[in-house]
């Protein structure tokens, strides 16, 4: 079994920190295949690789004194359909505790192994999440939050969904920043937030990177969302400015038992499983 420290966590990361490369799962370009409820590929895990190599901002280190030592921070991953087939018992008896799956990204797709992940980390005992993968020059915020919750992204009252996560980075089909100013970024993620309280009374998780978050967000305090922040092959996460700690750490990937590709993402939460389980109810 996998231990839960993250020291073996970070010795099992295998893609280096680069500035702008994007993460496996977001190297389909799922956007590229516009399509119904159930093709496309969009794997949208964020700017796991994105963000890496960030320079370090006022607040980047600050509050990542955590206890790490003897299983103490679940560890997780996040997938999509870029990850082939997962054996979600055999993920979790690796000491996997959590997980994210890709549900949505803009408005026009759906990742077409999202329902059969989220059904199998439920029965198979892992706390589970979806996320949206943004697309802000094709829509706005609240449409595309809209979009998210009617396809997967609602959060569940059932001890073991944690709120959604709104996946924004680097573009893997165009400009960085999606064309927008820092300003209207800043609107087009307020109003996303806004319409998905709205819809299930719980704040969205943020996955980003420091470096993107910089450039194409700049100031602005979204710190009410939980942080799920990408930060490769560092000892301490680079955190974006407007928070002052993270939830949830994308450290790196590496192979895991159970899933089909050769590379996953691995996540480690801030905190001990009972904080985390207070997390899923909103406690």
């Amino acid at each position: 079994m996998r231990a839960l420290a993250l020291p073996a966590l970070l010795v099992g990361c295998a893609v280096p920190s680069t500035p702008k490369a994007l993460h496996h799962a977001h190297a389909g370009h799922d956007s590229a295949v516009v399509t119904d409820d159930t093709g496309g590929d969009t794997d949208t895990d964020s700017d796991t690789d994105a963000d890496t190599d960030a320079d370090t901002d006022s607040d980047t280190d600050a509050d990542t004194d955590t206890d790490t030592g003897n299983g103490a921070n679940p560890q997780g991953v996040d997938v999509s359909h870029w990850d082939d087939t997962i054996d979600w018992p055999t993920v979790y008896a690796d000491g996997y505790d959590f997980g994210y799956a890709k549900a949505t990204e803009g408005t026009g797709f759906i990742d077409p192994a999202f329902a059969t992940n989220f059904a199998g980390m439920a029965d198979a005992g892992v706390v589970r999440g979806a996320y949206h993968f943004a697309e802000p020059d094709s829509s706005d915020g609240a449409t595309q939050a809209d979009f998210f919750v009617d396809n997967g992204g609602d959060w569940l009252d059932d001890g073991q969904t944690m709120p959604g996560a709104l996946d924004i980075e680097w573009n893997p089909y165009g400009s960085d920043c999606y064309g927008l100013s820092q300003s209207e970024m800043r609107t087009w993620i307020g109003d996303f937030v806004r319409e998905y309280v709205a819809r299930t009374g719980r704040e969205p998780a943020i996955y980003c990177g420091q470096t993107w978050w910089t450039e194409c967000v700049g100031a602005g305090d979204f710190s009410a969302s939980a942080l799920w922040v990408s930060s490769w092959d560092d000892a301490t996460p680079n955190l974006p400015s407007g928070w002052t700690d993270w939830t949830f750490w994308q450290t790196g990937g590496g192979p895991v038992a159970g899933v089909g590709a050769s590379t996953c993402d691995e996540n480690v939460y801030n905190g001990s499983r009972a904080a985390l389980i207070r997390f899923v109810d909103g406690r």
